[in-house]
């Protein structure tokens, strides 16, 4: 076996058909020492090997073959030139400019292809009237890469070249379309904007989208056209354009301030769509003048943006505007207060937690809990007893955020003698993890009420505290299955294997949910009674869903 790198050339110059493979994945290993014989295997009569050298010659980065290799784009055999293009393309050397120009005319397809992503890669402005020329190809990929390769070629100045190249923005295909827009947007040529920007309303959104970014790449000279496709575009079509003007940002500020100056409300709302995306410390201003626009969507979209900023100079007309006629334009300035986290909004909050709409008090109940300030608990208590379940679901919410300070008050409202409020109540204590109210909700479980006892097997779920475990196997025994069902869900997440036996026997409760349920938990369980019983399931159940989630709890 030969074993040092004169054996292995020599098995590569004499050797049989597979000796002289054999010997050119050998000789990888000996990396530029191998270099000059690889070369000389470019002669082999087997198309296999040359293809295998270029491979090895490339992968060495060997330039000193370049002249060699040149050779090997004429050869007869396709994928040796393919080989020969795809490495001269990688070594970037402009020798090659000349010799894959002429290759081309004589090439197949697939080494056109290979050739085009060459001459890209080469950036060489010789290449320029081959390009044009494949411009004008009947294969579709074929204009394709050379729009591609165009688009490497920074220093263009073949004008006849650029209006080839917007005539492609015409083209039937697809992704023709999409490399015209992307390399006149590599270009950057102001020539291009007219036809580009008509591009913007293309039948195909991913036309539209390039050519939008193509314009963002442009940026200034571009600000007119989409402004202007602002403007003539419908509802739809209006949201790239908006975007691209939001993206080139502050140079399309001024631009768009005049045109939030027109008599349409459309316009204004998607100017200042633009605006409010922006991120800008200049645009404060116009979204608090923009609070007093007479349309009442303009006015949510500027609390709205004002939200976004987080400037003191905002507080003020974010609280004025809870007094606007609209609820949207409340409940968005409440919410814009509520990301303030500031007690400068205490006041505006608990003004806006008593208005008319329950959505602003929503977002007032929110915002007072991100306050974290036990100045807001009475409101918030108060909150807990709105007649909008989604109000007091924010206010269990927010009085979670307080913590400690509110689980006292928290149980005192278990004794109110209201099903929706004391399930927000538990709910809350069950996301502070509120061990004191472990009793009360033991209670609560006991309830009459469904809704209240499945609520309270979920809070003892939460409380990581073994001594829930014995209530919560009692409630296995309920008559309600939304309960048991509640209670397995609770034991499962606790993770305690006393409750394994009794998670057994559910497996053979008659409704359907409550066996998923014990399944689930027990899978949950670090105990061998566990993994046995589920093995049972998923070898022997005739019911396809409970076996599938016993092989689901197994793994």
């Amino acid at each position: 076996m030969a074993e040092n790198l004169n054996d292995w050339i020599q098995r590569l110059h004499e050797g049989s058909a597979g000796e002289r493979k054999q010997a050119l994945t050998a000789l990888a290993e000996f990396g530029p020492k191998a270099i000059a014989a690889v070369t000389l295997s470019l002669n082999d009569p087997h198309s296999d090997i040359r293809a295998q050298a270029i491979l090895f010659l490339s992968a060495q980065n060997a330039l000193s073959a370049i002249p060699s290799v040149l050779k090997t784009l004429f050869d007869s055999h396709e994928n040796v030139a393919i080989q020969s293009a795809e490495a001269l393309g990688k070594w970037g050397d402009p020798q090659a400019v000349e010799s894959l120009c002429l290759a081309y005319s004589e090439a197949g397809p697939l080494l056109r292809q290979s050739i085009l992503s060459a001459l890209g890669r080469l950036k060489d402005p010789r290449s320029l009237p081959l390009l044009a020329q494949a411009l004008q190809s009947e294969e579709p990929l074929l204009r394709q890469l050379a729009l591609e390769a165009l688009r490497q070629i920074e220093a263009l100045s073949a004008e006849k070249i650029q209006v080839q190249v917007l005539d492609m923005l015409q083209d039937p295909v697809v992704q023709v379309r999409i490399a015209a827009t992307e390399t006149l947007g590599q270009w950057g040529s102001p020539d291009s904007l007219p036809i580009l920007s008509l591009s913007l309303r293309d039948s195909d959104p991913k036309v539209c989208a390039s050519a939008a970014k193509a314009l963002v790449k442009i940026g200034i000279p571009a600000v007119p056209f989409l402004i202007e496709a602002l403007k003539s575009a419908n509802e739809t079509e209006r949201v790239i354009p908006s975007k691209a003007l939001t993206q080139i940002g502050e140079p399309a500020l001024s631009a768009l301030q005049v045109l939030f100056e027109s008599p349409s409300a459309e316009m204004r709302k998607w100017a200042l769509e633009c605006i409010k995306e922006m991120s800008l410390t200049q645009i404060t201003p116009f979204l608090i003048a923009a609070l007093r626009d007479e349309t009442s969507e303009i006015r949510a979209l500027a609390a709205e943006g004002l939200g976004q900023e987080h400037c003191s100079e905002a507080l003020l007309p974010l609280t004025n505007a809870l007094q606007d006629p609209e609820p949207k334009v409340r409940s968005n300035a409440a919410e814009a207060l509520g990301k303030f986290k500031d007690l400068q909004t205490l006041s505006a909050l608990l003004q806006a937690i008593q208005d008319p709409d329950p959505q602003v008090r929503q977002q007032a109940t929110n915002g007072l809990g991100k306050l974290k300030d036990a100045q807001t608990l009475p409101a918030l208590l108060q909150a807990m007893q709105d007649v909008d379940p989604q109000v007091r679901h924010q206010a269990a919410n927010a009085l979670g955020m307080l913590g400690q300070v509110a689980i006292s008050a928290l149980l005192e409202l278990l004794t109110v003698p209201s099903d929706a409020p004391q399930k927000c109540v538990i709910e809350a204590l069950g996301e502070m993890k509120a061990k004191a109210a472990i009793p009360d909700l033991i209670t609560a479980l006991n309830s009459e009420m469904p809704e209240l006892a499945q609520t309270a097997a979920w809070a003892l779920g939460q409380m990581e505290e073994p001594k829930v475990i014995p209530a919560l196997l009692n409630a296995l025994q309920s008559a309600n299955p939304e309960l048991r069902q509640a209670a397995a869900k609770a034991l499962g997440k606790l993770e305690d294997v006393q409750a394994v036996p009794a998670l057994i026997e559910l497996l053979k409760d008659p409704d359907q949910r409550v066996k998923y349920t014990a399944t689930s938990a027990l899978g949950k369980m670090n105990h061998p009674l566990a993994t046995l019983a589920l093995k049972v399931i998923a070898n022997k159940t005739e019911d396809d869903y409970l076996q599938a989630a016993a092989r689901e709890a197994l793994h």
